[in-house]
């Protein structure tokens, strides 16, 4: 039912994003590993969700994933933005590590109010 819900937020607020699931090969048969879900835009590209199976954490796979989605935002020449729950301390350090610094607020933002921080990633690192 969670999913669910999150899945038709996604598709009403950002209708041409796509979801990937993740995959690797393991005894030649793909095993799902997590999933990611993109929005690609010519001034953003804005990474909705990144989930990780619990048994595969720590593996590497999220610098993985978020290695590729810098590349292809630096080969678009544009940043790429998220929200991550401010004591995900797991992912927070991730990002951090990746290079992600705090996004400033723009009009309207309720990330203090909601628990939300707003992060973001540019080849010109804090501009």
């Amino acid at each position: 039912m969670q999913f669910d819900s999150q899945l038709s937020q996604y598709r009403t607020s950002a209708p041409d994003a796509v979801d990937w699931i993740l995959e690797l090969d393991a005894d030649s048969q793909p095993e799902p590993v997590g999933r990611c879900y993109l929005a690609r835009g010519s001034a953003e590209h804005h990474l909705l969700d990144i989930a990780i199976r619990y048994q595969w954490r720590r593996h590497g796979l999220g610098s993985i994933v978020l290695a590729r989605l810098c590349a292809d935002a630096e080969r678009d020449g544009v940043p790429l933005r998220l929200s991550v729950w401010h004591a995900n301390q797991d992912a927070l350090r991730l990002y951090h590590r990746h290079g992600f610094v705090a996004d400033g607020a723009e009009p309207g933002d309720v990330s203090g109010i909601t628990g939300y921080l707003q992060l973001r990633w540019s080849a010109k690192g804090g501009q």
